[in-house]
């Protein structure tokens, strides 16, 4: 399957409803499966899972070390989300349309 497959049709990961994704293990075996061909050499499942890893822990970092402290969120909170969510959906983007 190609990458773009994996983009539902905002560009966002794809999820059912009836197996919700919660956990970074979770995103990433729907990944593989549909992604990455089932006689993949193990060295490639290795190195595309440490990036996949890499970059839910990139995207925390930022989330964590943005977010103001307290507990109701703010404006900014939400606008860093929108970011990050507009981001994520432009390069869904640019995968559909073969540009990265």
């Amino acid at each position: 399957m190609q990458f773009a497959q994996f983009y539902g049709k905002r560009g966002s990961l794809m999820s059912s409803p009836a197996t919700p994704v919660r956990t970074i293990r979770d995103a990433w075996s729907g990944y593989r499966t549909i992604v990455l061909r089932g006689d993949s050499p193990p060295v490639q499942i290795r190195e595309t899972r440490r990036a996949f890893y890499a970059g839910a822990q990139a995207l925390l970092a930022i989330v964590l070390g943005n977010l103001t402290t307290g507990e109701t969120p703010t404006d900014a909170d939400f606008q860093l989300l929108e970011n990050l969510h507009t981001e994520l959906l432009t390069f869904g983007g640019e995968v559909k349309e073969g540009r990265a």
